[in-house]
């Protein structure tokens, strides 16, 4: 089984670092696809603006709803083998998120992608708010696993760099 990855863009070398730190760390066959700004036509006209911010939510559908996905800003490092973030994945779950002390983060998710098919379509991402995605209002708390915060590092937030697996140079 391939592993599948999303990387957000944002114009800029940061996603082609983060897919080559993926790559280069994988001890399994990972397919990494940066999510060009074009390739989702929103509707709404504020995505046009920041369509990355709404695309990400597409990961399950680029991928045709099968297996799992993985999606990450690209502004983000990955320190540990791909093996180890797919033995993270579990099934029950509709998405998997690092749950920050100030809610949950949206920029290192990994989708369950056949649940993903009723919630997370293209006539949904363009009808839903930003907030409601960013939030995961439109899921019910069971449907959100928890993911350990290595796994979304935030430089100069958090201070256990040391045990970083993802580092996420947001700020």
């Amino acid at each position: 089984m391939t592993l599948q990855f999303c990387i957000g863009h944002n114009g800029n070398i940061d996603a082609t670092v983060l897919q080559h730190s993926i790559r280069r760390r994988s001890s399994i066959d990972v397919d990494v696809h940066i999510l060009p700004e074009h390739e989702v036509v929103l509707s709404r006209a504020h995505a046009k603006n920041q369509p990355a911010a709404f695309t990400r939510f597409l990961s399950s559908y680029d991928w045709k709803y099968k297996g799992f996905t993985i999606f990450m800003d690209p502004d983000m490092l990955c320190l540990c083998d791909a093996k180890e973030i797919a033995e993270l994945f579990d099934p029950q779950y509709v998405v998997q998120v690092v749950k920050h002390p100030h809610g949950s983060w949206s920029s290192f998710m990994i989708f369950n992608n056949e649940k993903c098919k009723d919630v997370y379509t293209l006539e949904t991402v363009n009808t839903l708010s930003g907030s409601t995605l960013h939030e995961f209002t439109n899921l019910r708390d069971n449907d959100i696993g928890s993911l350990p915060r290595e796994y979304n590092y935030v430089v100069g937030e958090n201070d256990q760099a040391e045990q970083a697996k993802i580092v996420h140079f947001t700020n």
